[in-house]
């Protein structure tokens, strides 16, 4: 099969992209002209992107005069960018990160779909071994994807023989990098070392490591899938998941399927390990991994996927405020003798306030005079007598009116501030938090 028709199946194979737009990312390597002379022998819409990183002085430049005088012999759209790089300890993934942030800016500049990258069927296999060398676990030995949400690589079931074939069939220009030659980074130390005696055990090995990556890949898609079916199961408030005890005890007994679940909330495989010890803790405690914590309760675990801010606070005057300026609130007028609806909606009379009220998370020392109870109470134990967890506790909101609590919002309104039965300019709250 020609490289033309493996890069058309490509795209036949993965026909909801076919009206997209794309951009190229071309270094000015055989790979990357391989595939923009691909792509200009296509009816697909594309732009071009070369990032010249400074790294080789001179022949970074010509690099850049390539591709731009290719792009500009065809009157393509070719977008350069001039960088400054470290050379620090690893230039490889600074120059990644550098590379992708600024792709990713012009997908959106440029109103773009998908990044398109030259990786190809060696690159899976150099991949492979990285991730096995390293002791990755099965996301990383299934490689490299040929699609992502926003990253396209319609060359993957090609060699770079096959590649570089094209190239000089088609009189392709391409520029050689003298790095790839040395041995100092371990993907050219796979590629210079082990693939070469690979391909001498046996005819074909390369592609029976590849279609083995497949397999892999297939196994990693059986487990995403479960993954997000226990995900989806739990109940979900906000940032918070709530995960009932014996679901949460048994995920940790299968580390394989945890790993997979924790990544949705982008924690490693340390996290499984320490959630394991967790689960032989007292209720409160927690772990945390980066802005994500897993809590301790008492009959459940609950996952804070982003921390909450406790500094809010917004001051507003009924009526005068706007609709939507203030958070989780909305209000309207009400008549005379209507009732809220349970504890997510109170009643006020306006006349009552000569000042703004106070909308903000409670603190400590916090305290309200209930309605339906005796006496005044902390805030803090009444939220403990509503069993909430801790990371439920740090979201409740309180209204407040000149130092006094009017409502503990969604749970508890101060007898204080009850309506009278003479009341005429009534407001309905309610609470969306």
């Amino acid at each position: 099969m020609s490289l033309w028709d493996k890069f058309s199946d490509f795209f036949r194979a993965h026909d909801q992209i076919s009206n997209s737009k794309f951009l190229l990312a071309v270094s000015g390597g055989v790979d990357s002209m391989v595939l923009l002379h691909l792509f200009s022998k296509s009816d697909f819409q594309f732009e071009v992107a070369h990032m010249n990183y400074g790294l080789r002085g001179a022949d970074s430049d010509a690099d850049q005069d390539l591709v731009e005088k290719w792009c500009r012999d065809r009157s393509l759209v070719c977008h350069t960018t001039k960088t400054v790089i470290t050379k620090g300890r690893n230039v490889q993934l600074e120059a990644r990160q550098l590379r992708y942030g600024w792709f990713r800016s012009l997908l959106t500049e440029r109103d773009l779909d998908f990044i398109a990258t030259a990786h190809h069927g060696d690159d899976l296999v150099e991949t492979f071994f990285i991730n096995l060398i390293r002791g990755s676990g099965l996301k990383g030995l299934k490689s490299i994807p040929e699609i992502t949400s926003e990253v396209i690589r319609p060359l993957l079931s090609a060699s770079r023989e096959e590649i570089e074939a094209y190239a000089v069939e088609n009189e392709t220009p391409w520029r050689e990098d003298a790095s790839n030659q040395t041995d100092k980074y371990l993907r050219n130390q796979i590629r210079h070392n082990i693939l070469p005696v690979l391909s001498g055990l046996k005819d074909q090995a390369l592609d029976q490591v590849k279609a083995s990556i497949g397999h892999l890949a297939d196994a990693d898609a059986l487990i995403v899938s479960l993954a997000e079916g226990k995900i989806d199961s739990w109940k979900i408030s906000g940032d918070l998941i709530f995960i009932p005890e014996q679901e949460f005890h048994e995920l940790i007994e299968t580390p394989a399927l945890a790993q997979y679940v924790f990544a949705e909330w982008e924690l490693s495989f340390k996290s499984v390990e320490a959630a394991r010890d967790l689960a032989s803790s007292q209720p409160g405690r927690y772990i945390e991994e980066g802005d994500v914590k897993i809590y301790r309760d008492r009959s459940q675990y609950v996952v804070e996927t982003k921390p909450f801010d406790e500094n809010q606070e917004y001051n507003f005057e009924l009526p005068s405020v706007e609709q939507n300026a203030v958070p989780h609130l909305k209000w309207s007028r009400a008549e005379q003798g209507e009732m809220p609806s349970g504890t997510g909606s109170i009643l006020l009379d306006a006349y009552q306030f000569d000042g703004p009220l106070e909308l903000r998370p409670w603190k400590s020392g916090d305290a309200i005079f209930p309605k339906g109870m005796k006496g005044r109470k902390k805030v803090s134990d009444l939220l403990t007598d509503l069993k909430l967890s801790v990371p439920e506790k740090k979201r409740v909101w309180v209204l407040i009116y000149k130092d006094d609590v009017v409502w503990v919002c969604g749970y508890r309104m101060s007898k204080a501030f009850i309506p009278g039965d003479d009341a005429t300019r009534l407001y309905k709250l309610e609470w969306h938090g």
